[in-house]
């Protein structure tokens, strides 16, 4: 449990750390470059940064979560955020929405949590893709 908590904190830090470099790389990498961002650095540091958040998430969770962890509260994010900084946000708030109404559902109902969170972040993707076009 420590090494996770320890390791999270750790990627926490660094993202934090370099958010305007990670957003320059994203978007433009030629941009980022021009600019003096290390490009090669940044997209080594967050490589390393997504590995170690996949390898302690798996054993925590599991593959399959690891992976709808990491797609589904950020295609939800998109569709509420009106910038980078509010996705990131609200992906984080997603996952941690979706993670634990999995986990209480699966405790009362003595379920695989694995397949329960990733049903419930694929539901909810579901009704904001639903109130959406009927914007």
């Amino acid at each position: 449990m420590w090494t996770v908590v320890i390791l999270s904190i750790a990627v926490i830090i660094a993202f934090i750390l370099m958010y305007r470099e990670l957003f320059y790389v994203t978007f433009d990498e030629e941009g980022a470059a021009l600019s003096g961002v290390p490009v090669k650095s940044v997209n080594l540091i967050f490589t390393v940064l997504t590995a170690i958040v996949v390898s302690v998430a798996s054993r925590t969770v599991g593959v399959l979560v690891i992976s709808s962890l990491m797609v589904v509260p950020v295609a939800c994010a998109m569709l509420v955020s009106k910038s980078y900084r509010q996705n990131i946000i609200f992906s984080v708030i997603f996952a941690f929405f979706f993670t634990i109404t999995g986990l209480v559902i699966t405790a009362f109902y003595d379920i695989k949590p694995g397949g329960t969170i990733v049903l419930i972040g694929i539901a909810v993707l579901l009704v904001l893709l639903l109130v959406r076009k009927r914007r």
